[in-house]
């Protein structure tokens, strides 16, 4: 198995997936921030605690632990799998690139790279992304992270233009704006099933996401002006790709997995599908 991520998992009912809403709990204002070189450090004051580690500077991981117990890796849904999801080391992107962060506090905690910052209110904990060459604000929170002992949910803005890709094999969609997404493995080849999910998504506004984590999730891109991510866990760890292009928001990707010649064609041809898209939709910011 290792190398090779797989997701298995079967669908919830739908009362159980009712009972996982109820009770969330949101992060708070946060009460401490420290830097360690790459890395800062966050407090919330629920006792959450977050890590932001910046790998190079278009990518940064934002680990949040309501026990703050930090991983490497998430653990396998079997303990007999040694897969990771990630094959690059934050000591290998270190040593590759050397990127440099900036701290800021004031106002609003900044975390900053030469080419994106991202921004998060102290007193709301919600968090956004800005690209710093175009200065344009990427991905933001509509609402605060949010969890229960079996779910972390996070809900960005969207808008009329901005359209999604990834996911993995979502059977006859590429684009999956005004879609939910199931990532989770269901053996299925028909219309709209998934036979090879992947907690891996990108907007065409520049911003590329891959949930680290091997629990089943949803991502629901059907509203025009929010969309709401689930994993079936207690914890919200994440990579996060800020770039000018699909295509190097995809490189970014393939770097982060270290996928082979195949994966490299897939990323091709998704890079395609998107100026694609972008051809039919002429309003769509993508790349």
């Amino acid at each position: 198995m290792a190398g090779t991520l797989i997701l298995t998992g079967i669908s919830l009912p739908t009362d159980v997936r009712a009972a996982q809403s109820a009770e969330f709990t949101s992060l708070g204002a946060i009460s401490d921030v420290r830097q360690d070189g790459n890395e800062v450090y966050l407090r919330y004051e629920g006792g959450e605690q977050a890590k932001i580690s910046v790998l190079n500077d278009s990518v940064l991981r934002f680990d949040m632990e309501p026990d703050g117990q930090f991983r490497e890796h998430p653990a396998p849904r079997d303990e007999s799998h040694t897969t990771t999801i990630v094959a690059k080391s934050q000591d290998e992107y270190e040593e590759e690139y050397q990127p440099s962060l900036t701290l800021s506090e004031g106002e609003d905690i900044i975390v900053e790279t030469d080419e994106m910052q991202l921004i998060i209110d102290p007193e709301t904990a919600m968090m956004k992304m800005v690209n710093k060459e175009s200065g344009e604000t990427v991905l933001e929170e509509r609402e605060p992270l949010k969890y229960n002992d079996t779910e972390t949910v996070q809900t960005l803005k969207s808008d009329a233009s901005e359209y999604y890709f990834g996911g993995g094999q979502q059977n006859g969609y590429f684009s999956h704006k005004g879609r939910k997404v199931a990532v989770e493995n269901k053996s299925t080849w028909v219309d709209g099933g998934v036979s090879s999910p992947n907690p891996f998504y990108f907007s065409s506004k520049g911003y590329g996401v891959v949930r680290h984590t091997f629990a089943q999730g949803e991502y629901d891109f059907r509203g025009e002006e929010t969309i709401v991510l689930s994993h079936d866990e207690k914890r919200f760890d994440a990579f996060y790709f800020v770039e000018d292009s699909s295509k190097d928001i995809l490189s970014d990707y393939v770097e982060y997995r270290r996928q082979g010649h195949q994966q490299h064609r897939r990323a091709a041809v998704e890079a395609a599908a998107v100026r694609e898209e972008r051809r039919h939709h002429p309003d769509d910011r993508g790349k």
